[in-house]
């Protein structure tokens, strides 16, 4: 067998920092996954944990993230 690749692990900095990136658009995706050497799927989904709408449920006052498994890697915190 070959030489097996160790997983890379991302701060949540990074990943916020990429994402938000991504939201802005000035960029693509894949410009984006070339640049920090990502895969532009991950970024995408990087894209959608950080963005504000797509994390916050409007649940009389408790917001929920519902794009992460767990909700304390929400990039986005309520003020509630």
């Amino acid at each position: 067998m070959g030489e097996r690749k160790k997983r890379q692990v991302f701060s949540s900095e990074f990943k916020a920092k990429v994402g938000l990136e991504a939201i802005r658009g000035l960029k693509t995706v894949n410009e984006l996954g070339q640049e920090y050497g990502v895969h532009p799927v991950q970024i995408s989904q990087w894209k959608k944990a950080s963005n504000p709408r797509s994390c916050l449920k409007g649940n009389g006052g408790r917001s929920r993230c519902r794009n992460t498994r767990n909700r304390s890697d929400c990039m986005v915190r309520s003020g509630a």
